[in-house]
């Protein structure tokens, strides 16, 4: 696929991941399925707090979504040294079938501000959604050059002001022979900017799809996974592998 078309699926699957954030995290007692982060500042609270049973709810999500990371890079591994065509058609079925049992198989967890309250209703939809998580954010992590992660917003949001930062510099001196590094620059920039407000749109879009519908608003992610799956099938989406030479584009 073409790096354009490269940068169209990450912001594509940009808004899965804040759409999947966010309905999970109204529905599964404030638990990030793709914000590892957060989890870790409410894990530093269990743990300083001296509830056990609180800090392994607060865990559980930041080992699934390592344990994610971790399937889909050796999903690549073994597809690379088969010289197969590409592995996204395969981590994100599994993270749409990952999503699908929560939609489907499991009972509606009962809204709580309290982790433990709603017991294995709220650790297997946990588990399930922060694997989920997981796998798509090592299923695409490159456009052109640039290093792309779909549900990591600090990441990409350093990345847009590292570029921004780079390309105001190279357009005010306007040194000699820059021109083509600026034009790269901005281009990321454009990127990183689209991802976040992908991601943020998604979020949104989350918050009135999960008031209208539950949980079963996470349908609607798992449509645009399933659609994804077909088109790698059909033009692998790459997105993977450092290219030998960067990209004009990004």
């Amino acid at each position: 696929m073409s790096v354009g078309g490269t940068a169209a699926v990450a912001v594509v699957l940009s808004a899965v991941a804040g759409f999947v954030d966010l309905v999970g995290w109204l529905a599964l007692a404030h638990v990030y399925s793709a914000n590892m982060t957060g989890n870790t500042i409410h894990l530093a609270q269990g743990i300083t707090q001296h509830r056990a049973v609180e800090t392994f709810a607060r865990a559980w999500p930041i080992f699934c979504f390592v344990l994610g990371l971790f399937v889909s890079e050796l999903v690549y591994e073994l597809m690379r040294r088969r010289a197969a065509p590409g592995s996204a058609s395969i981590t994100l079925g599994m993270e749409a079938l990952l999503i699908a049992l929560v939609v489907i198989a499991l009972p509606l967890p009962p809204d709580s501000e309290v982790a433990t309250a709603a017991g294995v209703h709220y650790f297997v939809p946990v588990g399930l959604l922060a694997t989920a998580m997981g796998l798509q954010n090592a299923s695409l992590v490159r456009v052109g050059a640039s290093s792309v992660y779909t549900t990591h917003v600090t990441g990409n949001l350093t990345r847009l002001a590292r570029e921004a930062a780079h390309w105001t510099v190279l357009t005010i001196h306007r040194p000699h022979g820059t021109n083509a590094t600026a034009r790269r620059s901005g281009r990321r920039a454009l990127l990183m900017a689209a991802v976040w407000t992908s991601y943020l749109s998604g979020a949104v879009f989350g918050l009135f799809a999960r008031q209208a519908w539950g949980l079963r608003a996470l349908v609607l992610p798992l449509m645009v996974l399933l659609a994804l799956v077909l088109l790698d099938r059909v033009r692998p989406l790459g997105g993977h592998d450092m290219p030998d030479e960067p990209h004009p584009m990004f």
